[in-house]
């Protein structure tokens, strides 16, 4: 399984800054699919993309790019911050 390291400095209150170290990206795919009733071919389908690629981002084997979270998005009908979350790396 491939684990996403990410390092980012956010601008804090009283300008100190927060970082999150050893965050991965998270989804909610597969839930949100099964709620749906769809395949892993009519997502692909509807994202243009394969039922393959579609398994990897929900099983966490591959992270989208920016616009297939938005096309994801657009498919289930939810903000991408409900699809995707970062959370911390044990």
């Amino acid at each position: 399984m491939t684990v996403w390291s990410v390092r980012i400095k956010i601008a804090g209150p009283g300008n100190g800054e927060v970082i999150l170290d050893n965050m991965k990206v998270s989804n909610c795919l597969k839930k949100c699919r099964k709620e749906k009733q769809a395949t892993l071919q009519d997502v692909g389908e509807a994202t243009l993309t394969d039922a393959t690629t579609i398994w990897r981002y929900e099983n966490d084997r591959r992270t989208p790019t920016l616009e297939m979270a938005l096309r994801l998005s657009a498919y289930y009908g939810k903000p991408v911050n409900e699809l995707f979350s970062l959370r911390k790396e044990l």
